[in-house]
């Protein structure tokens, strides 16, 4: 019975990770204080974040993005907004959509720090007792694994406000997915997490990634207004 449980639940993870393409993924850029948005069908799997100076490939952020396989209506999206340093998360079911950083001040609208956006509809039913904070240095792009997708981050000012113990800039929450085979597409929007499991912010030096240089797309889109 347990070996069974256990395939199923494999099963259930693998085809919620088959619905994130990572063959058509593209890095959206922007500067300080302003908004860096997926585009439509597409999710945030990774960001890279700046000191005082445009340390991301010439810019200040970097907002790395997957499609999900199969049409999906972004909707319901919400805002979560923080100072330097603070981590923040989008809530129930809604994944990173959009980005605000800055830069030595707090130079997104309200002068805060960071400002995120969130939205639901995609499709897909987010792990929420399965993940964990994933951390760099200013100008590292840092990604979730193939499996998950990004619902939290952090971002500092000039020093590492994330962790300044281990002067860490940069903070990514990826949760895993899960497959969506026996739920429904309403049933994932409803979906609460009933625990939380968050790994501490603090990180090892041998945590950090190589720097992935792919070439960086520029973001032409403006921030709409979707909250229903």
């Amino acid at each position: 019975m347990l070996k069974i449980l256990a395939l199923l639940l494999f099963a259930s993870l693998a085809n919620g990770q088959n619905r994130i393409d990572r063959s058509d993924c593209v890095s959206m850029r922007g500067d300080r204080g302003l908004y860096v948005h997926c585009p439509r069908e597409y999710v945030g799997v990774g960001l890279c974040t700046s000191g005082q100076k445009r340390d991301c490939w010439g810019t200040y952020t970097v907002l790395e993005c997957c499609k999900i396989k199969g049409k999906q209506e972004r909707k319901h999206c919400t805002e979560q907004t923080g100072n330097k340093g603070a981590y923040i998360e989008c809530t129930g079911n809604k994944v990173v959509t959009t980005m605000c950083t800055s830069g030595k001040y707090g130079n997104c609208w309200g002068h805060q720090f960071t400002r995120m956006g969130c939205c639901a509809g995609h499709g897909l039913n987010i792990a929420r007792n399965r993940c964990t904070w994933l951390k760099a240095k200013y100008g590292w792009l840092r990604k979730c694994p193939n499996h998950q997708v990004m619902v939290g981050a952090c971002s500092s000012g000039k020093l590492g406000d994330c962790d300044r113990k281990s002067k860490i800039w940069t903070g990514v929450y990826c949760c895993d997915v899960r497959g969506m085979s026996s739920m429904s597409t309403q049933d994932a929007e409803n979906y609460e997490h009933d625990s939380l499991s968050i790994i501490s912010p603090t990180m090892e030096s041998d945590d950090l990634d190589d720097i992935d240089a792919e070439q960086v797309e520029e973001s032409e889109s403006l921030y709409e207004e979707t909250e229903e």
